[in-house]
C-alpha cells in the first residue's frame, strides 16, 4: 500500500468513527507544540542562522535528565548555556508498550457453554490435548483447554469448500497429525473459512498473545507460516507446537507461538491501511501525525531532510519527563503534553518515518543498564541508528545536536547495548560527520580561521581530530580568532575515528 493510501484509510477511518483530537482526550494541536519547519539542507546548515542545532556538553557513562518545565500548550523555552557541563537524559524508565493481554501460553480450546476467561500470567506449558481416536458417530477431542474465552460453541462439523490449499499450506499440512475420526468441538469465533480473514486473525492474535490456536475449516483456508512471515514482517519470529496442532475430521486446528517487535500496530496500521488494530489514542495519533507531514510538506523533501526535519522538530519542542507518566511513553503523550521518554521520542519519529516512506522500527536495550529505546532508520539501502532522546539538549543555553544522528553499531556500542532480536546491522559511517564536517580543521590556522567565520554567531563550533591536533591547541587557536576576548566552553565531546567537537558560546554576540 501506498503512503498516500495509508494516510486516506486513516482519514476515512477518523470520519466514520466520527473522532477527533479533541473527543479523544484533548490532544493539543501539535502545532504549537512543535513550531513550523522551514526546509532543510540535505548537508549542513549556516552556522549563523538561528534554527542550526548546536551540540551540547558530552554524554557521560551515566546521563542524567533534569527536571523538565511543566508540560504546556506551546513550546517549552530553551535556557541559555552555561560553562558547566550538563550530562545528556538516560532513558530512567522501561519503555512501556501499549496495555496488552498476558504472554501465557493459550490452551486448546475445548466445548463448553461458560466462557472461559482469559489466562493468566503463567510459566506451566500447555498441555498437549488428547483426542479421542476411536470412531463413534460423533466423537469429540477430550480434555482439550480453551485458548480464549468464547461464547458459543460449534461441535457441527463444517463442509470443505473443495479449493485447494496453497502448495506452502499443503506441505505444512501434511506435516501435522491425522485425527480423521475425531471432531474437534470449537468456539465459531475463532474459527477461519478464508485465507484473507487467516491473515487478519493470525496479527491480531500475535497482538495479544504471544501464544494462541486457530481454527482453519479445511484445508484451503490454512495458511502456512512461512506465509504468515513474509506477509507480516511485525511478527519476526513464528512456531507451531505440533503436539498440539492436527487435521481433524471437521476442521484444522494449528497452535502458534510468536514474537513480535516493538508496538508492531503501528507499522502493520500504516502498511495494510487497517486502522482497526489502533486503540483510539493511538489513532488519534497517527492521524496527528499524518497531518503534521502534510502541513510540514515532507513529501517534497529529500529522506535525509525529512529525517533532519523531524529529528530537530521533535527534541527541539518536546522536554524529556523526569517523572515518566504513563502518557510520556507514547506518541499520544508526546503530541498532547508535550513530554515524553525515550519510547515516546523513539514510535512517534517511527510514525512519522513511516507515514512518509521510510523503513523505521523501534529498537530496545540498555544504556548503563537502564532500559532504554531508539531507532532504526534506512536511508540509500543502508539501516542506521538514530536516538532523539540522547540528542535532545539538556540544560541552560544547550543546543540541538547530531551526536547520535545516524550513525553506525560501533558508534553506538560505546554508550548503547542493543537487545533487540530484529534489530538490523548497522555498519555504514557515512554520515558520521553529520552537520559537523563543514567545521574540521586539521591545522590551527583553519581553528582560527572558522572561529573567525563564526563570530556572530551565538555558539562556534570547532571539529577536529585528536591526532592533527591537541585540545589545548584548540582553544588557544579559538582565543586567537576571538581577538583575545574570553569564553566559556564544555569539554570535546567524542565523536569517532578520533573526531571531537567542540561547543563555544560566543562572547561577543
Amino acid at each position: 500500500m501506498k503512503i498516500k493510501d495509508a494516510k486516506k484509510h486513516i482519514y476515512i477511518l477518523i470520519a466514520a468513527l466520527g473522532l477527533s483530537s479533541a473527543a479523544l482526550g484533548g490532544c493539543v494541536n501539535i502545532s504549537r507544540v512543535i513550531p513550523d519547519i522551514v526546509s532543510v539542507d540535505d548537508h549542513t546548515s549556516s552556522p549563523d542562522t538561528a534554527d542550526t542545532p548546536t551540540p551540547v556538553p558530552a554524554a557521560t557513562d551515566t546521563p542524567a535528565p533534569t527536571v523538565p518545565p511543566a508540560a504546556t500548550d506551546t513550546p517549552t523555552p530553551l535556557p541559555t548555556a552555561t560553562s558547566t557541563p550538563t550530562p545528556e537524559p538516560t532513558a530512567t524508565n522501561t519503555p512501556t508498550p501499549e496495555p496488552t493481554a498476558t504472554n501465557t501460553p493459550t490452551p486448546k480450546p475445548t466445548a463448553t457453554n461458560t466462557p472461559t476467561p482469559k489466562p493468566t500470567a503463567t510459566n506451566t506449558p500447555t498441555p498437549k490435548p488428547t483426542a479421542t481416536n476411536t470412531p463413534t458417530p460423533k466423537p469429540t477431542a477430550t480434555n482439550t483447554p480453551t485458548p480464549k474465552p468464547t461464547k458459543t460453541p460449534t461441535p457441527t462439523p463444517t463442509k470443505t469448500t473443495g479449493k485447494a490449499a496453497s502448495d506452502a499450506a499443503s506441505k505444512f499440512i501434511k506435516s501435522l497429525e491425522v485425527h480423521t475420526n475425531t471432531v474437534l468441538n470449537y468456539d465459531s469465533v475463532y474459527l477461519y473459512s478464508s485465507r484473507n480473514d487467516a491473515f487478519k486473525g493470525f496479527f491480531k492474535n500475535a497482538l495479544d498473545y504471544s501464544s494462541f490456536g486457530m481454527v482453519y475449516s479445511d484445508a484451503s483456508c490454512v495458511v502456512a507460516p512461512s506465509e504468515f512471515s513474509a506477509a507480516i514482517p511485525e511478527v519476526y519470529s513464528i512456531t507451531v507446537d505440533t503436539e498440539n496442532s492436527a487435521v481433524y475430521k471437521n476442521c484444522i486446528y494449528v497452535y502458534y507461538s510468536v514474537k513480535v517487535v516493538y508496538n508492531p500496530q503501528y507499522s502493520y496500521a500504516v502498511r495494510t491501511g487497517d486502522m482497526s488494530v489502533l486503540s483510539s489514542s493511538e489513532l488519534a495519533a497517527v492521524t496527528e501525525i499524518a497531518r503534521l507531514s502534510d502541513e510540514w510538506k515532507l513529501s517534497s523533501k529529500s529522506d535525509i531532510q525529512k529525517i533532519r526535519v523531524v529529528h530537530d522538530s521533535i527534541i527541539s519542542s518536546i522536554s524529556y519527563d523526569n517523572y515518566a507518566s504513563a502518557a510520556s511513553h507514547t506518541p499520544y503523550g508526546l503530541l498532547s503534553t508535550g513530554l515524553a521518554v525515550c519510547d515516546g521520542y523513539s514510535d512517534t519519529f517511527r510514525i512519522f518515518m513511516l507515514l512518509n516512506g521510510i523503513e523505521c522500527i523501534t529498537v530496545e536495550g540498555y544504556t548503563d543498564s537502564t532500559s532504554h529505546a531508539w531507532n532504526q532508520v534506512k536511508l540509500d539501502g543502508k539501516w542506521y541508528n538514530i536516538d532523539l532522546t540522547w540528542d535532545d539538549p539538556v540544560g541552560a543555553g544547550a543546543r540541538l545536536r547530531y551526536n547520535y544522528f545516524l550513525k553506525s553499531d560501533d558508534y553506538f556500542s560505546k554508550t548503547h547495548k542493543n537487545t533487540s532480536p530484529y534489530a538490523h546491522s548497522c555498519t555504514s559511517a557515512k554520515h558520521l560527520l553529520y552537520f559537523y564536517e563543514d567545521y574540521v580543521c586539521h591545522t590551527r590556522n583553519d581553528v582560527v580561521s572558522k572561529t573567525a567565520a563564526q563570530s556572530q554567531a551565538e555558539y562556534i563550533t570547532i571539529t577536529y581530530r585528536s591526532s592533527e591536533l591537541s585540545a589545548e591547541e584548540v582553544i588557544n587557536a579559538v582565543q586567537e580568532g576571538l581577538n583575545g576576548s574570553g569564553f566559556s566552553y564544555s569539554p570535546p565531546e567524542p565523536l569517532d575515528d578520533g573526531y571531537y567537537v567542540l561547543e563555544i558560546v560566543n562572547p561577543n554576540h
